[in-house]
């Protein structure tokens, strides 16, 4: 994971955080927001959404 651009807000923090890794012998990468609830200076929750579904989606469903 590679994290870049950070927003902050009251009770969300969002990172823009890209990932790379090698699957199946292959340099796959994919940009990525990361999206944190804190919660008493916790986080509280994350979702991970990927900036390009399809190309997300097709690196981790195939195991390419």
């Amino acid at each position: 994971m590679h994290p870049g651009e950070v927003l902050i807000g009251e009770e969300h923090v969002g990172v823009i955080t890209d990932g790379s890794a090698t699957i199946g012998g292959s340099e796959q990468s994919w940009p990525t927001l990361g999206l944190y609830r804190v919660n008493r200076g916790r986080v509280a929750a994350c979702w991970l959404l990927p900036l390009q579904p399809e190309t997300f989606d097709a690196i981790w469903s195939s195991g390419s």
